[in-house]
């Protein structure tokens, strides 16, 4: 047996061993994490630097779990918020709720945390997509609720929070796309109140609906000026995305 199958197959081993001493499940799924990457060895020889860039972050997509583990609203909400999860931040979750995670000590300590709620799953697949870091899903069981048990989630509440936390994840990590709608919406605005009184100038020569030509210019100009602190804070942006690529490289890898 080669020996980087030893080495991940015994970590997996003794993590999951670890596991039933010390319950909490965060070492489980390092155990998990360690075992997927044995499977992929069988099969893919990586090199050790692609060995631990596979252990990496690694996340267990809930299998069915848009099917028949959740009420029908929830099931449709997650599609929902999956796909405009990846309309707005990119391609690389197909379950970006899920609760079952494994990180690299990289990841962690380069993690913010800023979210005390259900919406942190979010907040975790945004920094690991803007900094493009290497993650995996790998399929788990995922069955419904225990009868008389209850959920903690409450759809109206949590999906208003998970919507506020996709605006300002947007507005901090792509303020260009975020103002740059704005300014779109505003200058739309501008122009369809506009053309009525344009319209009326070019026949009469005249402007009877003056707080409506003011309206439309006061528009244009919000438009404006809301594009242009979009592309100085989209350079912002670039900068700290660099800055913290800087600090994850910095911050020492597992050696083997």
């Amino acid at each position: 047996m080669r020996a980087e199958l030893l080495v991940w197959g015994s970590l997996a081993v003794l993590l999951v061993a670890a596991e039933m001493l010390v319950p909490g499940a965060f070492l489980l799924w390092l155990g998990v994490a360690a075992g997927a990457v044995f499977l992929l060895l069988l099969f893919v020889p990586l090199t050790p630097l692609w060995q631990v860039v596979a252990f990496v972050a690694l996340v267990g997509a809930r299998a069915k779990v848009m099917e028949d583990a959740h009420r029908r609203g929830h099931a449709f909400g997650n599609r929902l918020f999956n796909k405009l999860y990846r309309t707005l931040f990119g391609a690389g979750f197909d379950d970006i709720f899920s609760g079952y995670r494994a990180f690299s000590r990289r990841f962690v300590k380069s993690f913010p945390a800023l979210s005390s709620g259900f919406e942190i799953e979010t907040e975790l697949c945004v920094h690991a997509s803007q900094l493009k870091l290497p993650t995996a899903e790998i399929s788990l069981p995922y069955g419904k609720r225990e009868e008389g048990s209850a959920s903690k989630l409450r759809s109206v509440r949590d999906g208003v929070r998970i919507l506020s936390t996709f605006a300002l994840l947007l507005k901090e990590t792509r303020p260009a796309v975020f103002f740059g709608t704005l300014a779109s919406a505003a200058m739309a605005m501008a122009i369809v109140l506009a053309i009525p009184v344009v319209e009326t100038y070019l026949a009469t020569g005249l402007v009877p609906r003056l707080p409506t030509a003011v309206l439309a210019t006061g528009m244009a100009l919000f438009s404006g000026l809301i594009g242009c602190c979009g592309l100085i804070l989209d350079s912002v942006a670039r900068g700290r995305v660099e800055q913290k690529r800087i600090l994850y490289l910095t911050i020492g890898a597992p050696r083997g």
